[in-house]
């Protein structure tokens, strides 16, 4: 059972970034700096709350060092044959 609450600021002992997504109950809520840099984030209703840290350029990381092998894969594929 979800009990509503008042609107309630939570301090979380974690340095704020931009990267941090917060949801309660699967709901998403915003974050912000709190507190003189922590993470912060509005709580609206009694439930679980989960973070999540999405690290910037991941994805673009791991699209590049792939292209990488595969071409390390082909030159020495190349060297080997000649």
């Amino acid at each position: 059972m979800i009990k509503k609450t008042e609107d309630t600021n939570l301090a979380i002992s974690v340095p704020y970034d931009s990267a941090w997504t917060a949801e309660i109950n699967g709901k998403p809520v915003q974050t912000y700096k709190t507190l003189g840099g922590l993470l912060g984030i509005r709580v609206i209703e009694k439930g679980k709350v989960n973070l999540k840290y999405n690290v910037p350029g991941l994805k673009v990381s791991i699209i590049i060092s792939t292209i990488s092998v595969i071409l390390l894969c082909l030159c020495l594929v190349l060297k080997r044959n000649i």
